[in-house]
């Protein structure tokens, strides 16, 4: 049942594909051609030369399609994912379809009428894709293209998986009924959702039953049982969903690698990794190259107003803790009087009297920070991330704070969550934590660009460090 409806749907994307695709194709002709925009030095060539390519176009790219997965929903796939994923089959779904028209028609076409296919394909297919996407989101929530689930279980995991289903109707999932594990007795029904039977009643229920997915709740008890519930729901045509309580401890985020064959679950994962990690080092890269020579006129500035106004050094620099426990030097202007930690490094207080008048302007717009922006083109640290803290209070707030540890598994930022969110200079560690983690968890350059606005427009002023 779930296969039909499936495939239903694939055809249709797939046919919408290939009508996109044609219209691009003809409309980039037009585009090179028609519209005077490119140079035209030379002879056109026929309209008739470049259209003969669209019939290749639709088998071409069924194969592409099938290759690369692109009817099939990644849930879990950012979108980002999604575009790389694009970008490579549309590359490669020109080239071959270049070679296949110069192999079966003689055809030589513009370097431009090519870009412009590639460039318009990518953004179209993955436009049309968001639409199809909320299209079928739609139909789900009004109850049509639904599925019929079963969850195998009835402790708090099991319940858990359905109060999650209920949250997300888009899913499109309904749930029959649960199954129960063990030898002790339960209700007829749980929230409202029937008990069906017992594991040795599996088999029975999903021949006589239309179910197209089954969760399984892997708790003690069904661990007990897994190789009689996989052998009861094998032999049917639905898809099997092990749901493991082992995520519970994960404590940043959780993955699962494998290893020569064995699958691993990672437990505390960041998802800066990959092209994600890549990514936020370019977006650094550049934006603190291009902060530091805009802002170099402020920092000099800065630095000159506190030399005029208090004795000492302009600039400082302080020991801080980084990425996995790397220390690292960051540079500041000096806003304190000098030798302000002779007697030690002090937790941020309210109206600190070793401000001086000018720091206390510096502070507020946040310029005594701009010299850190050296520090992220280093790669000490990044734009976006935890606050950097200095060892000697790292050490203090490991031995209170639980997982505060884990704050160190991404690079210390210039700005983060919780700064802009007011936990700044004088708030709790453990308050600050929370916002944290919670922005190592759900990372990405979404996040990452609103934080920084949220920064410009806000987050900077009074904040210390």
């Amino acid at each position: 049942m779930l296969n039909k409806k499936v495939q239903f749907w694939r055809n249709v994307l797939f046919i919408l594909d290939g009508l996109l695709l044609s219209a691009i194709w003809a409309g980039a002709y037009e585009l090179r051609w028609s519209t005077g925009w490119f140079d035209m030095n030379f002879d056109v060539p026929l309209r008739a030369q470049y259209l003969q390519g669209l019939w290749l176009v639709a088998p071409l790219w069924f194969f592409f399609i099938t290759a690369f997965e692109l009817t099939r929903t990644r849930r879990q796939e950012s979108r980002l994912g999604e575009a790389l994923r694009m970008s490579r089959a549309v590359g490669l779904f020109t080239l071959v379809l270049v070679s296949a028209s110069w192999l079966v028609f003689k055809a030589n076409y513009s370097r431009i009428f090519l870009g412009a296919f590639f460039c318009t394909s990518t953004v179209s297919l993955l436009a049309q894709r968001v639409v199809f996407r909320e299209f079928i989101r739609h139909l789900r929530r009004r109850g049509l293209n639904a599925r019929s689930a079963l969850i195998v279980g009835t402790d708090g995991l099991a319940r858990s998986i359905k109060a999650k289903l209920f949250r997300h109707p888009e899913l499109g999932v309904e749930l029959a009924g649960y199954i129960s594990v063990g030898s002790e007795p339960v209700p007829d029904e749980l929230g409202g959702i029937p008990v069906l039977g017992g594991v040795g009643d599996l088999a029975t229920i999903l021949a006589t039953r239309p179910v197209d997915e089954v969760f399984i709740a892997q708790s003690r008890e069904v661990e007990a049982q897994l190789d009689l519930i996989l052998n009861e729901v094998g032999e049917e045509l639905v898809n099997i969903n092990l749901v493991s309580d082992l995520y519970k401890h994960s404590m940043l985020g959780g993955c699962v690698e494998d290893f020569e064959g064995m699958p691993i679950l990672a437990v505390n994962t960041s998802p800066m990794a990959g092209w994600g990690l890549v990514l936020k080092r370019t977006f650094d890269f550049v934006l603190a190259t291009l902060g530091l020579i805009f802002t170099l006129p402020l920092i000099g500035l800065g630095a000159l107003l506190v030399k005029l106004t208090s004795p000492g050094p302009a600039f400082y620099r302080q020991e801080r803790f980084g990425l996995d426990g790397r220390r690292f030097w960051i540079h500041k202007i000096r806003t304190m009087v000098h030798d302000a930690e002779k007697d030690g490094p002090v937790w941020g207080i309210t109206d600190d009297p070793r401000v001086t008048k000018v720091g206390r302007i510096l502070r507020m717009v946040s310029i005594d920070e701009l010299p850190q922006l050296w520090n992220v083109i280093r790669g000490d640290m990044s734009l976006v991330g935890p606050r950097p803290a200095q060892p000697v209070f790292v050490q203090r707030f490991k031995e209170s704070i639980p997982k505060y540890m884990l704050r160190h598994r991404v690079k210390p930022g210039l700005t983060g969550w919780a700064q802009v969110n007011g936990q700044r200079g004088m708030s709790p560690a453990d308050e600050r934590l929370a916002f944290d983690l919670y922005y190592i968890r759900n990372w990405s350059v979404a996040l990452d660009c609103r934080i920084i606005w949220r920064t410009v427009w806000g987050g900077f002023l009074n904040r210390t460090g």
